[in-house]
């Protein structure tokens, strides 16, 4: 574009008045804010949406635009604060780019933390890679995360198998680790190491994706005393309890996805849920059933998640602040699930709102003519009658049914129109 074609305001509008307009553009504050819990929030999509690397993708396509526009408003896209990189699963080793040194989100698909790379078969000391798609070995990584180091305030391993050693030879690099990194998502093969809070002491959310033996868990005295939410998923199928002696002095918001539930689970709860507002348990392979002191451990809890339970949990008392609970299960046992929900409500007088993980867009055309008893044939894994019924029940009570996007049928309808 020629600079006559150029409206004058524009020509006459200051750099810095761009950088703030350009900055406006590549922010969000789902995505980017250190704390998606933030007040007023819906405990049950705040974390999907803020992991939402589908978002995260826009805007970098929104920069790659802008990016074209001219070489001033290239300089102007580089420099904005809020930046998001992800590495390339099948090129996991090639280097950051320059306009990704200050980045304050890392999605690095996979690390190699051994300092060789090793992938035959039939060699018993191949690297933790073996079976990747992509790898980012140890002796690119400081340099790939050096120019973000004190930058980046979210970092997320989602395919890497450390063990303890290799976590800490990966926070030795130059003697400083992510000084200031306030998320960490990590899968490890063996437990944290106890040096684990020093290495990460700023820590606000932490989700881990544990994937080792029980004969190699250690019970380990952690504390964390920053960390605010934690996400463990036990992606074996084996009982695991390797947080029983962890301290979480600040922790509000547990989510726990387990094969079995832990035997520990109420002697933990009584030492982190002091402060709880959130609790999520989604038990794989056997129902939930909550002691009768349940709530005592949990006095401040407002939301509740919940897969299929063997019998009805207890009741929460009149005054305790829990207004959600959620249907949150595996789609194969969700309708069961459901109609947990539905006796729940019934007993538990202070629920105001019932969340359930469909998203309305996906209902079928005749959804609306729905008129089904909570018992009948599920249609499907995930069954839409069981929805048109459970939605029907809430609005019988007087209750809020939503989606997994936080949406009531009726403001789907209505935003629709």
């Amino acid at each position: 574009m020629s600079n006559g074609k150029i409206p004058s305001v524009v020509m006459k509008t200051p750099v810095e008045i761009w950088q703030e307009i350009v900055d406006q553009l590549l922010f969000n504050p789902m995505l980017f804010s250190l704390d998606p819990l933030y007040p007023g929030c819906n405990f049950h999509t705040a974390l999907n949406e803020w992991f939402d690397t589908k978002r995260m993708r826009t805007l970098e396509i929104q920069r790659g635009i802008l990016r074209l526009v001219s070489r001033s408003w290239k300089a102007i896209a580089d420099a904005s604060r809020w930046r998001y990189f992800e590495s390339d699963p099948c090129h996991g080793e090639a280097p950051l780019p320059p306009r990704y040194q200050g980045a304050r989100r890392l999605l690095l698909w996979h690390c190699c933390p051994v300092p060789w790379h090793i992938v035959n078969p039939d060699d018993d000391t191949r690297c933790p890679c073996y079976d990747s798609i992509g790898c980012i070995q140890a002796e690119n990584l400081a340099s790939l995360i050096g120019g973000c180091r004190s930058l980046c305030r979210i970092l997320e391993f989602p395919l890497w198998h450390p063990t303890a050693a290799s976590i800490r030879t990966f926070c030795d690099f130059k003697k400083s680790c992510l000084p200031n990194l306030d998320t960490l998502v990590i899968r490890i093969s063996g437990p944290p190491d106890p040096l684990f809070p020093n290495m990460f002491s700023k820590l606000t959310i932490l989700d881990v994706r544990v994937d080792f033996a029980p004969l190699t868990t250690k019970l380990l005295d952690i504390t964390l005393p920053s960390v605010r939410i934690l996400r463990i998923t036990v992606l074996e199928d084996w009982e695991c309890d390797f947080t029983e002696r962890w301290e979480l002095p600040d922790l509000v918001y547990l989510d726990l996805n387990y094969p079995y539930l832990p035997s520990r689970l109420l002697s933990f709860l009584k030492r982190v849920g002091t402060g709880l507002l959130a609790l999520r348990l989604l038990v794989r392979y056997e129902q939930i059933g909550l002691p009768n002191n349940f709530w005592q451990a949990v006095p401040r809890l407002q939301y509740l998640g919940l897969s299929q339970c063997n019998y009805l949990p207890p009741s929460p008392p009149v005054n305790h602040p829990l207004h959600t609970l959620a249907v949150w299960e595996l789609e194969e046992d969700i309708n069961n699930a459901r109609n947990d929900a539905k006796e729940i409500m019934v007993t538990f007088k202070t629920i105001k709102t019932i969340a359930d993980l469909h998203e309305w867009s996906d209902m079928p055309e005749e959804f609306s003519s729905y008129t089904v008893p909570m018992e009948h044939d599920h249609d499907l894994k995930s069954c839409w009658m069981c929805v048109a019924a459970l939605n029907t029940a809430c609005s019988n009570r007087g209750l809020r049914y939503e989606d997994g996007n936080g949406r009531t049928y009726a403001e789907f309808r209505n935003a629709a129109a």
